[in-house]
């Protein structure tokens, strides 16, 4: 670590060496009170590592020396997980240039972008799970897709905390455990039983394009990855439902049937969301405070989903 120190200092020396031609004065900002300051000065390049602590007393980490013959280097002391701030303060005639992050520094990689399978189910407002206001799942079945492809993070808390969000689709797909199906009934949409038929899936589908706004924690970074926390809420806007039944006609033929689409599920709705994990796997747990349907419109019932999620 220290010899890519010395090799990269090495580097700003030479670069400000061969585009100076006047006396020049460069300060580069870093991370934890730390800078460095290069002057050029009678064909002598000098470049200083300077910490500075909360009282303004500088001290020198580290100091390089180069003229046309030969140069001294000291051996800097740089901790691992240090960040380089491209923030840059020009004096004089100095130049500018920009300056990536240290090799060695580990970047805060957030955690929504990703693929994730989970199982979905329905509450009533007292958190009772399933078999709720006419609604029964076979929870086994009713899976919930994630697919979240742009993430972005802000930054912030010496590298451990972060400001989350994103672009992501979800599928939803609510299977009914009884021999019924949801229909469109004037401006409702109701559950009704089968007349004279056996379906062997019936099912409600919801598909959602999503946005997050999360807090997430970092923490115990190492080469495999780090512990994370996140929460926050998570908006959907549910562009398509539809309703489907399976069943087996007279003939032994298997059939598929759309029994209807637009089964007054909300246009907006939002999840609030708890993931956890290590490196690229997490675990996740989702609860809507909104109900599935509009107001009035549908079975009072709010969805839940737990489930995994791989990284990207």
């Amino acid at each position: 670590m220290k010899k890519n120190v010395v090799l990269l200092l090495t580097s700003l020396a030479l670069t400000a060496s061969t585009f100076a031609r006047q006396p020049i004065d460069t300060t580069i900002v870093l991370s934890n009170h730390k800078q460095i300051n290069i002057s050029d000065r009678d064909k002598q390049l000098d470049i200083r590592v300077i910490e500075q602590d909360e009282q303004g007393n500088t001290s020198h980490i580290n100091e390089i020396y180069i003229n046309n013959k030969d140069y001294s280097i000291r051996t800097a002391t740089f901790h691992e997980g240090e960040r380089i701030q491209q923030s840059i303060v020009r004096e004089n005639d100095g130049f500018l240039f920009s300056m990536p992050s240290l090799p060695w520094n580990r970047q805060f990689d957030p955690h929504w972008a990703g693929f994730g399978i989970g199982f979905n189910n329905v509450a009533d407002r007292q958190l009772h799970i399933n078999h709720v206001n006419g609604v029964s799942l076979y929870s086994g079945a009713s899976l919930e897709y994630t697919l979240n492809l742009f993430e972005k993070s802000f930054v912030f808390g010496r590298n451990h905390w972060a400001f989350v969000t994103g672009l992501g689709m979800k599928w939803n797909r609510y299977h009914l455990s009884k021999n019924e199906y949801f229909i469109r009934e004037g401006d409702q949409t109701v559950i009704k039983p089968a007349e004279d038929i056996r379906f062997y899936k019936t099912r409600l589908g919801v598909n959602s394009f999503t946005l997050p706004l999360l807090l997430e924690y970092q923490a115990g970074r190492t080469k495999a990855g780090c512990f994370f926390l996140s929460a926050g809420v998570v908006g959907s806007l549910n562009y398509m439902s539809a309703s489907k039944v399976k069943y087996v006609d007279e003939r032994g033929r298997k059939q598929k049937e759309r029994i209807d689409r637009e089964l007054y599920v909300r246009l907006f709705s939002f999840d609030i969301l708890v993931q956890a994990g290590f490196g690229s796997f997490g675990l996740y747990a989702k609860y809507s405070p909104v109900t599935l349907f509009e107001p009035g419109r549908g079975p009072e019932v709010y969805p839940v989903s737990v489930g995994a999620m791989i990284h990207f």
